[in-house]
């Protein structure tokens, strides 16, 4: 039989198939895994839901096929951290020592990425992006840091004490899985002022959620106000509609994954031994209003050009006539 690579899927293949496929090429075309060797679960991803996590951790657990697992996401590795005796490895969490999954210190069988959700210059940086490109006050900071949640809370804490520190009127708002999104952001647009930007701390439920959250926020039916959408991973524009994003290269991170799951199912290195990674940071898109105004513009750059061909192409045909005229005399 093959040994295998467990592949736990927290949200869905759709919103990972760049990940899968990062992974895929360095696992397979790279480093010469056969292509039946890995194996993906839940059936369908886990749409954020921790029960089909838990699942799906002990069913890897449980295959003998299956040498090392990857996934991604905090709350994916704290379950792995508990139900697996398996080596994993996380392809990108919000911030390992945060979170008690530093490799070494807090366990012996995993180690991964780090994207830096929650890192100061990265938070501040993201800020600066958004600020950059249009997002306007009153701000709120959107995420579930109920009852201290790590690493959520400390991203919200630092992203909603930068805008304070510039002097900006913001606020931070807590979501959970109980709570129903389009009614969360009903009440942002209600109050008085409405809030016109959302910082948003991702997580696997927000990611499964992201079109939903998105379509609410930018719903202007009835009159509704529009509510600019910021996020760290660049998905949530490119598939989910966001306004905007500024975070870690996750098809880089989910790479590095195959390289650390390769390194530990050989046995050149244990968990323990392979440091936490990192990507560069990137961003991408801008306000809503931004965006028109860029378009009006290129709008005027484009008919400003064509009058100046259409100028140059009539003083041609005058230069023309003249130059006949003279041929004539």
């Amino acid at each position: 039989m093959v040994d295998k690579v467990g592949f736990l899927i927290t949200t869905t293949p759709g919103d990972w198939q760049d990940y899968i496929a990062s992974f895929t090429d360095v696992w397979v075309r790279i480093l010469g895994h056969p292509n039946n060797s890995i194996k993906t679960l839940p059936s369908g991803g886990a749409h954020g839901d921790p029960q089909k996590v838990v699942q799906a951790a002990r069913d890897f657990q449980a295959d003998t096929d299956v040498k090392v697992i990857v996934t991604a996401g905090t709350g994916a590795a704290l379950i792995c951290q508990t139900e697996l005796t398996k080596p994993f490895v996380y392809a990108a969490i919000g911030d390992p020592t945060l979170s008690h999954l530093l490799p070494g210190v807090d366990g012996t069988n995993f180690t991964g990425g780090n994207n830096l959700q929650a890192d100061q210059a990265a938070v501040q940086a993201r800020v600066d992006w958004m600020l950059n490109h249009g997002f306007k006050e009153p701000f709120a900071v959107l995420g579930n840091n109920a009852n201290g949640n790590e690493p959520i809370a400390t991203a919200m804490s630092r992203a909603y004490n930068y805008l304070h520190s510039l002097g900006h009127t913001v606020q931070s708002q807590t979501v959970t899985p109980q709570n129903d999104i389009p009614t969360v952001i009903s009440a942002l647009k209600a109050q008085n002022p409405p809030v016109q930007s959302l910082y948003v701390c991702s997580d696997p439920y927000l990611t499964v959620m992201s079109k939903v959250l998105n379509d609410a926020a930018h719903d202007t039916t009835h009159g509704s106000p529009y509510i600019d959408t910021m996020f760290e991973i660049k998905e949530h524009m490119n598939k989910h509609g966001g306004n905007a994003w500024y975070g870690s290269d996750f098809e880089y991170l989910f790479g590095q994954a195959a390289e650390y799951a390769d390194e530990i199912m050989t046995g050149t290195k244990t968990p323990a031994e392979l440091l936490n990674y990192t990507s560069t940071l990137s961003g991408g898109g801008a306000a809503h209003a931004s965006r028109k105004k860029s378009k009006k513009k290129s709008t005027k750059k484009k008919s400003a050009k064509k009058s100046a061909k259409k100028q140059k192409k009539s003083v041609k045909k005058r230069s023309g006539k003249k130059k006949s005229t003279r041929k004539k005399k």
